[in-house]
């Protein structure tokens, strides 16, 4: 447990009593007279509890000043992973005056990041023994607004209907990190942060997911609709669209199976028919050609 003797240590002898006599109680006491660092992690923003899942390296170094030699001794240098709202113990058993800085290596795609105390200019110092310093990492992340919308095409069903919502954010590190949505207004919780959200058809409903997040819309139930057009997944920067349209017996043909209007269809129209009246005139006056020959 890094007590100032290293272990095992041999504490004495004990002679195991039989059932039928008293018991022996044994007692090891652990001397320690050095400090520790602590690193915590702390996520704010408007969107801090879907971070729940989300992993922070951080790096910690710590220094002492060796009076018997008069150099700087580096007593800690490692990199620990730490969650929001948890402590991670970098380093035991050191010093009385050592000083320990911290710098984040991924802050998880985070808008902000900081570490208090700063960098090696603004350490925290052991002052006394048993002391434990904190460094506290801090991420704000952001909010975008994902606009959950429903569409019907033709007559279809009334009432809402109940549409899959996940998001991953994708950190530095190249890992993604699912989403926890099961905070949003209305949310029935489904798997990995995975949501269900009841929609009415011109009612949309926005939604606040981090900044970045990379999302996808489903739905399991379409309703006996004839097709369904479902938008792929997107980045959720600012605010953003995700409609879902149902198709059903009595909508309107396709826009792309219409026939052109406006000018651009009749100059399609007017390019065919000149077409064919060139190819007429040209075949006409080749006949005529043949005839005088």
């Amino acid at each position: 447990g890094n007590a100032d003797t290293p272990g095992p240590v041999v504490v004495g002898e004990v002679t195991v009593p039989a059932a039928d006599e008293p018991a022996v109680e044994v007692v090891a006491t652990n001397t320690f007279t050095g400090g520790s660092v602590v690193v915590a992690k702390e996520v704010t923003g408007p969107v801090a509890d879907q971070l729940g899942a989300a992993r922070f390296a951080v790096a910690v170094r710590c220094a002492w000043d060796d009076p018997a030699t008069g150099t700087v001794v580096e007593v800690v240098d490692t990199t620990v992973e730490v969650t929001p709202g948890s402590e991670t113990v970098a380093g035991r058993n050191l010093p009385v005056g050592t000083r320990c800085f911290a710098e984040e290596v991924d802050t998880g795609g985070a808008a902000s990041a900081q570490v208090q105390p700063g960098g090696p200019g603004n350490p925290a110092v052991i002052t006394q023994a048993g002391e434990a310093v904190v460094l506290v990492a801090t991420n704000r992340f952001d909010a975008a607004t994902v606009v959950l919308a429903k569409e019907l095409e033709g007559a279809g069903p009334a009432g809402a209907f109940d549409l899959e919502v996940s998001c991953v954010l994708p950190t530095p590190a190249g890992t993604d990190v699912p989403l926890d949505l099961t905070g949003l207004p209305g949310a029935v919780a489904l798997t990995d942060g995975a949501v269900r959200i009841a929609v009415t058809p011109g009612t949309p409903v926005p939604l606040a997911v981090a900044s970045g997040a990379r999302c996808s819309v489903g739905e399991a139930n379409r309703r006996g609709a004839l097709a369904t057009r479902i938008p792929g997944p997107f980045e959720a920067v600012g605010t953003v669209a995700a409609t879902v349209v149902n198709t059903y017996p009595g909508a309107p043909p396709s826009p792309d199976l219409l026939p052109r209007t406006g000018w651009g269809g009749w100059a399609l129209v007017l390019l065919a028919t000149g077409l064919l009246a060139t190819g007429g005139a040209l075949t006409a006056a080749s006949r005529r050609w043949k005839l005088r020959r």
